[in-house]
């Protein structure tokens, strides 16, 4: 499992790398951890129709007037860091 991860990341590291060869560094950065934060929420929404004790990970951010921006805030809060 470990291999493949690190298939994953070289592969995504060589391909910015042939195309972008200044801002390779940033970009595969943002990539994977948008597509591990998916994975991330893909499994904890299929948990939490499995098993209901995983409705406790949840926040509430009320910093904007906008419930769409909000509920932005809080999945990056949630997923990406």
């Amino acid at each position: 499992m470990q291999n493949i991860f690190y298939t994953v990341w070289v592969d995504c590291i060589l391909e910015l790398k042939k195309k972008n060869k200044n801002s390779w560094q940033w970009k595969s950065m943002l990539m994977m951890v948008l597509a591990m934060s998916f994975n991330f929420m893909f499994l904890l929404v299929i948990l939490r129709k499995i098993f209901p004790v995983f409705n406790v990970y949840d926040i509430e951010i009320d910093l904007f007037r906008g419930a769409k921006l909000n509920s932005l805030v809080e999945s990056l809060i949630l997923y990406a860091l």
